[in-house]
Parts: C-alpha cells; sequence; structure tokens
C-alpha cells in the first residue's frame, strides 16, 4: 500500500512566519525599535519621537498582521492534517510566530500600560548606568522625593 504524495506546502507554509515577522517589525517600530537604538547608541531621542507619532497606524497594522500569519498557520495546518502531510518548517513557524506575539505584546503594554511598564523596567536594574550606554544618551539617574531613582534627561 503507497500513501500518496505529500502536497507541496513550502512556500505556503513559510508565510505566516514571514507575516509574524512583518508584523512584529511594524508594531515594534513605533517604541521598541527606537527605544532599541538608542539603546545601542546608533540613534538619537528624535527618531523615537518621531517615530511615536505613527503608532495608531503601526500598532494596529502589527496586531493585525500577527492574527493574520495565525489565521493563516491554523488555515495550513488545519489543511495538512485532513491531508496527512506534514509542514515544512513547522517548528521555525512556531518560533518566529511565538517571538513576533512577544514583541507584540510588549509593544502593546508600553503603550496601553506606561506608567506600570516604567516602574517596571526601573525596577529591573540592568547595570546600564555602569556601562555607560545611559550615560551616552544624556540621561541620568537622580532621587527624586520619594528616594526613587527616576531616570531625566541630561538638561531637564
Amino acid at each position: 500500500m503507497t500513501t500518496p504524495p505529500a502536497p507541496d506546502t513550502g512556500g505556503q507554509a513559510r508565510l505566516p512566519a514571514a507575516i509574524g515577522l512583518v508584523a512584529a517589525a511594524l508594531a515594534a517600530s513605533c517604541c521598541l525599535l527606537p527605544l532599541a537604538l538608542i539603546a545601542t547608541g546608533l540613534a538619537g531621542a528624535g527618531l523615537m519621537m518621531t517615530m511615536m507619532q505613527f503608532e495608531w497606524l503601526t500598532l494596529p497594522l502589527g496586531v493585525g498582521g500577527l492574527a493574520g500569519a495565525y489565521v493563516l498557520y491554523l488555515r495550513e495546518r488545519r489543511r495538512c492534517d485532513t491531508a496527512g502531510c506534514r509542514l515544512v518548517g513547522d517548528r521555525g513557524t512556531q518560533v518566529l510566530l511565538g517571538l513576533a506575539t512577544v514583541v507584540v505584546v510588549v509593544a502593546l503594554v508600553l503603550k496601553f500600560f506606561p506608567s506600570w511598564s516604567a516602574n517596571l523596567l526601573q525596577r529591573l536594574d540592568f547595570g546600564l548606568a555602569g556601562v555607560g550606554v545611559v550615560r551616552r544618551c544624556g540621561v541620568q539617574s537622580r532621587p527624586n522625593s520619594r528616594g526613587r531613582s527616576t531616570l531625566r534627561a541630561s538638561g531637564s
């Protein structure tokens, strides 16, 4: 007894992963990407201010693109389960969709819960001031009236 040939799902199986990565890049372009570029010293605060103007467009496109990527992935997976075939690159697609989900969720948390995320980031001491990254960006840590240190741009 021979098994039927598996349908070619190479390009279609990789499409959800590609859409997920584009969605994550769109969602991250308003806040996470500029923040990473500033932290590494590759950009200034002007980039973040410019990109924040377009968050009304990038966040919904990122969320919609991620939802579309999951729909395509689950549709292709269901089709392969009924046809008895295997998805090409299934593990990689799952990893990339998971990574894209994390990036989009972090971008949404930064957007809709700014005070909570700021408090969380202040409690997580990555030692950036000791490395010199924060000082190069013109940001200094100063204690506020309650004894907690706050990050302020130099000159403010």
